[in-house]
């Protein structure tokens, strides 16, 4: 796998080792050298995530979850839901920012090059990082585990390999067990594999304070695949958010907070 990774890429990867069931990747990234991690056990999905640079990886995420509506500031605070391997770090870390950034990812796999790609390079974002899930109660739940496809979620999907409890915690309450209940979050990024009906109820008493939500809303849910765009579209519009745009083929839609002024 490390020889053809290193035979097929063309854009400034210098060399690829496995340590520690990571294979991890030297390259040149926002003119410096950084070193980007992904899972041994999930090679395919490292592969065509990066095989064509960590750049072209960052400019996806900008393009998928529709980042053009707004412009990012130093200081801004953001919750990434779904973290996976931290592509939104990624993305962030482009913009040479102060960041203040929450990574949540209850998967285990995902959760080890998670740590590894916002704690290896130098960077001006601070991040904080969780092993858990967020939902609409505080409990513990199975967690339907589906890590090759990053179609892991709390309600059981078709193709998972297997299934073991995590936390689960209501964003209003990891608010205030962070301290951070008062404070302006600029973006919500919110990925949870067709839970996000439930992860929104979850955070009502949050809502006030979050300017920008940005939701994959395509056919994820459970076994049907249903897609959650009405359900997350009506929630957040019967809260005083808009619809601001929306990406196809991948179903995602971005929300801003009527009570935040331009």
């Amino acid at each position: 796998f490390k020889l053809f990774f290193d035979i097929d890429s063309h854009k400034g990867i210098k060399k690829i080792k496995s340590k520690n069931n990571l294979f991890i990747t030297e390259q040149t990234f926002n003119n410096r050298s950084f070193s980007w991690s992904f899972p041994s056990e999930l090679k395919e999905r490292g592969r065509k995530c990066y095989l064509n640079g960590l750049e072209l990886r960052a400019k996806e995420i900008y393009e998928d979850y529709l980042l053009k509506n707004f412009e990012f500031e130093d200081n801004d605070l953001v919750i990434d839901c779904g973290a996976n391997f931290g592509d939104l770090y990624l993305y962030l870390n482009s913009l040479s920012f102060k960041v203040n950034y929450f990574g949540i990812e209850p998967g285990k796999e995902e959760f080890e090059a998670l740590k590894y790609n916002t704690q290896k390079n130098k960077s001006l974002i601070k991040s904080k990082l969780f092993n858990i899930a967020f939902g609409k109660i505080n409990s513990k739940m199975d967690l339907f585990y589906s890590p090759s496809g990053a179609d892991s979620s709390l309600i059981e999907t078709p193709n998972f390999i297997t299934k073991y409890q995590i936390d689960v915690q209501t964003i209003d309450q990891f608010l205030i067990q962070n301290k951070i209940k008062d404070e302006k979050i600029k973006l919500l990024k919110l990925e949870a594999e067709g839970y996000e009906p439930e992860i929104l109820q979850g955070c009502k008493n949050s809502l006030k304070n979050i300017e920008y939500i940005s939701a994959d809303v395509g056919p994820e849910r459970g076994l049907s695949k249903k897609c959650t765009m009405t359900e997350v579209t009506n929630f957040l519009i019967s809260r005083d958010f808009k619809l601001l745009d929306f990406g196809y083929p991948r179903i995602v839609a971005i929300y801003k907070n009527n009570l935040f002024k331009n």
